[in-house]
């Protein structure tokens, strides 16, 4: 009888990075298991490039237009969703 040997499955990880306020890179895959902070860009992108084994498809590189993507505080950022309001009710 032969034996059963299970492959792996690989999900690879997609990865953001980017710039947060205080001017540090931010790498982050989808579910938040793994990431890191980085003085710079090109070192961001090289740890990220690594993790997916240079599978470029899946790091993104979220675009330094001067709004803070990941704020620089610990804990997790605030829920920013926004309910719905019924025609005729005012915001809060």
């Amino acid at each position: 009888m032969g034996s059963f040997v299970p492959r792996p499955i690989l999900t690879p990880h997609h990865f953001e990075i980017a710039q947060n306020e205080r001017g540090y890179w931010v790498v982050k895959d989808k579910e938040e298991l793994v990431g890191g902070v980085f003085l710079t860009q090109k070192d961001a992108l090289r740890f990220a490039l690594f993790e997916v084994a240079g599978d470029s498809a899946c790091v993104r590189v979220l675009p330094a237009d001067g709004a803070p993507m990941y704020p620089a505080q610990r804990g997790r950022e605030p829920d920013r969703r926004q309910r719905r309001l019924d025609p005729g009710q005012r915001p809060r």
